[in-house]
């Protein structure tokens, strides 16, 4: 565990008796053509919101109308990347923002509400297919821009294949879900992982159990961005 972490106050970052705790879901690499309306189904019958980071080359003409039913049902909508090819998106720094620039035209006809701009860099802000140097010129670049990076403390754990148990993503959650006062969880909107969205109702009555308020990124307050700073969830260095 990170240092910054170990040196401050256990009470004021981890889940302690009556705390307020909120979660958001998260959701990467849609909009899939099926998966996404089935995620939405299922978000829809538990009332609770996500947030959703899209590939801009996954927006097409059968999937545009998926991308605005999750808007128009309270969902929001942020960019990871247009082309989801690391040898090319983090090849340099301008390469990066120029898929940046083509997702944002690409998404323009878009309808976007969120007082807060973020991204979910594709395999998070310390991957490991960016060079170190270009990833920090990347982030800082971000900052500049006042745009947030935020990364996850909850993973189910459904990036590593396709064809996971439903029950094994289940069980990941449980393992981690209920540590931090604020969770942000890392899934995946992809119409080959069907086991995502079968575990996703059973994910969010953990969640339920367990105290925690379903929000989408875009209610997030002061203090909870305050919060997934100091937990290394935002603009991670």
């Amino acid at each position: 565990m990170n240092n910054k972490i170990m040196n401050c106050d256990r009470d004021e970052l981890y889940v302690s008796h009556g705390d307020k705790k909120v979660v958001f879901l998260t959701f990467d690499d849609g909009p899939g053509h099926s998966s996404s309306k089935r995620i939405l189904s299922v978000l829809q019958q538990k009332n609770v919101k996500a947030s959703f980071f899209i590939v801009g080359e996954n927006i097409r003409n059968d999937t545009v109308e998926v991308v605005e039913g999750l808007y128009e049902n309270g969902m929001d909508i942020y960019p990871h990347c247009y082309d989801h090819h690391y040898e090319t998106l983090y090849k340099s720094e301008d390469s990066y923002f120029n898929d940046f620039n083509k997702y944002v035209n690409s998404t323009k006809g878009l309808i976007y509400r969120n007082k807060r701009i973020f991204v979910r860099m594709p395999g998070g802000s310390l991957n490991t297919y960016c060079r170190p140097d270009i990833l920090k010129n990347i982030k800082n670049r971000l900052e500049k821009s006042d745009i947030d990076y935020i990364d996850w403390n909850v993973s189910i754990g459904d990036a590593v294949g396709s064809n996971i148990s439903k029950e094994q993503l289940i069980g990941n959650v449980k393992k981690q879900g209920d540590v931090y006062r604020v969770a942000v969880v890392l899934m995946h909107d992809a119409d080959h992982k069907s086991s995502t969205i079968d575990a996703l109702p059973e994910i969010i009555d953990f969640y339920k159990e367990k105290g925690y308020r379903f929000k989408s990124l875009s209610e997030m307050t002061t203090q909870e961005y305050e919060y997934l700073k100091k937990v290394r969830v935002i603009n991670k260095k």
